[in-house]
């Protein structure tokens, strides 16, 4: 075999630098995507760093904090951590694979599978809490596999570490403790574990992690479960067969389109083998505990979402953490059915190449496609932010403005502003205060600062640039307020959306609405 360890190791090394080098060069020079409306909010948490935040744990704001420490206060400074983590979550992905299979080569498909899901791809490049959340799950699973199979008593104790950080960085991470659970129960030779200290030692350890939640919530009225709370359970479809059927389509459409059609395939193939080979092999035999293994920590939390399908919409992210496991299977199944899958596998990859300069550099298609771009292209999302932040700017020197402070209707918008307006100043959030619930957005991060509250005297007497959609409430905070021309923002000479502005003299002050309407 010309494929050797050594040569697996080498081109690893190879793909994972490159990968890592033309990343950060798109970063650097030119790059088409502003930052996303979370990438900007979770960096204003940066700059406050803290125990917990209003709706997500604070590793979040910490990693983010460490890149701009690096890099600046820039794009790469907040998305430097993403290309790290990308990297090191491949080194994951081989170390299991060849645990699992014992095979290098597998190892090495396993992580050039993940160079061509765009999944994987965008979260190499966005820093949201999904990159962290991500990779400590991986090597949480890691770990239990040295622990649990290697018998090494030290990783339980270092996988509890992993999934608490996990859990900091997104609270679904806790459903990897009853992965770990499942697979200790169907792996027939892993049952003994459970007599012992060990697996609830990982446990403990795990949710020692919740403490810095649990304080800084116990310290702001619970905010953050109640969030949860309301996130889970508005939108209901109501046991609505019909609408249980579209949220179902939805689902499995979206996880075919970030996962790559063909390697969605390649996992549902793998998944229907193990069923298949299952029935002939030996209860304690390596093979049949190595895909109990993988199905543990990827199966019941997939089937955990789509059973959340049956009550209300889902994000085609939240079941992202299967995947980590069954790309190994995939992997394997590929190369059980060789060379019957070679079509397959080069379909996989003909589609990865062709859509990953699509990923990176969509506006090439906008004059060609006669459909407008924010109708099939989710990345206008990340386009223009600059611009409005450039425009805002201009306004604030060339305006007549009395300390003029920076107004949003949306957190989101007001994290862009705060990123992009020059000097990154703080910005308000005003979407919790309007008096009509039909328009009041929910509670953010913005509410829960001392310093960014519209109650506060400070503001009393000064104007403001307001960034948001029309709101006639203005009116009645403002002396005057007077509508700029719409900020446009153009791509390849096609107009993807309109910001609307606003100039507001006199700031009276505000109070929120204390009629109990307010969403968490």
């Amino acid at each position: 075999m010309w494929l050797t360890p050594l040569k697996c190791r080498l081109i690893l090394v190879g793909v994972l630098s490159l990968g890592f080098v033309l990343h950060f060069i798109y970063l650097n020079y030119n790059c088409p995507l502003d930052l996303s409306g979370d990438e900007a909010h979770y960096w204003d948490w940066s700059r406050q760093l803290d125990w917990s935040y209003y709706s997500k744990g604070p590793l979040v704001a910490y990693v983010i904090r460490l890149g701009c420490l690096l890099w600046g206060d820039n794009e790469l400074g907040v998305r430097f951590p993403a290309l790290v983590l990308a990297v090191l979550t491949c080194l994951c992905t081989y170390w299991l694979t060849c645990r699992v299979y014992g095979s290098e080569r597998t190892g090495l498909g396993a992580v050039l599978l993940c160079h061509i899901v765009p999944m994987f791809v965008a979260g190499s490049l966005l820093m949201t809490i999904d990159p962290p959340y991500y990779f400590f799950w991986a090597l949480a699973t890691c770990l239990i596999h040295c622990a649990a199979v290697g018998e090494k008593r030290w990783a339980w104790l270092a996988a509890g570490v992993a999934i608490g950080l996990s859990f900091l960085a997104k609270y679904a991470a806790l459903i990897w403790l009853i992965s770990l659970l499942i697979f200790l129960i169907v792996a027939r030779d892993q049952r003994k574990w459970l007599r012992t200290i060990w697996p609830w030692m990982t446990i403990s350890v795990a949710l020692i992690f919740t403490l810095p939640v649990v304080i800084w919530n116990a310290q702001h009225d619970w905010v953050t479960f109640g969030h949860v709370s309301r996130t889970t359970t508005e939108n209901q479809s109501g046991f609505d067969p019909i609408a249980i059927l579209g949220n179902l389509l939805l689902m499995a459409g979206s996880q075919i389109g970030i996962l790559n059609p063909v390697v969605a395939g390649l996992m549902i193939g793998g998944i229907i083998l193990v069923y298949k080979r299952s029935k002939a092999l030996e209860p304690h035999s390596s093979e049949l505990s190595g895909h109990r293994f993988l199905l543990s920590f990827s199966l019941p939390f997939w089937g955990l979402v789509a059973g959340v399908t049956l009550f209300k919409e889902i994000e085609p992210n939240w079941p992202a953490a299967a995947y980590f496991t069954l790309v190994p299977l995939s992997t394997w199944f590929v190369k059980q059915t060789w060379p019957a899958s070679r079509a397959w596998l080069i379909s996989a990859v003909v589609i990865g190449i062709v859509l990953m300069p699509i990923l990176h550099y969509s506006s090439w298609l906008y004059p060609h496609i006669p459909f407008k771009p924010r109708q099939w292209d989710p990345a206008t999302r990340l386009m223009g932010w600059q611009d409005i932040g450039q425009e805002v700017s201009l306004v604030i020197r060339q305006s007549d403005l009395h300390q003029p402070f920076i107004l949003c209707d949306k957190y989101q918008l007001a994290g862009l502003m705060a990123f992009y307006v020059q000097g990154q100043p703080k910005t308000y959030c005003i979407g919790s205060y309007w008096s009509d619930p039909k328009r009041r957005d929910r509670l953010s991060q913005y509410d829960m600062w001392p310093d960014r509250s519209l109650e506060q005297t400070s503001l009393l007497g000064r104007d403001a640039v307001y960034v948001g959609q029309e709101a006639p409430e203005l009116e009645q905070v403002f002396d005057r307020v007077i509508k700029l021309p719409n900020v446009p923002v153009v791509r390849r000479r096609i107009t993807l959306r309109e910001q609307k502005m606003y100039l507001c003299y006199n700031f009276h002050g505000i109070r929120r609405p204390t009629d109990g309407l307010t969403k968490r």
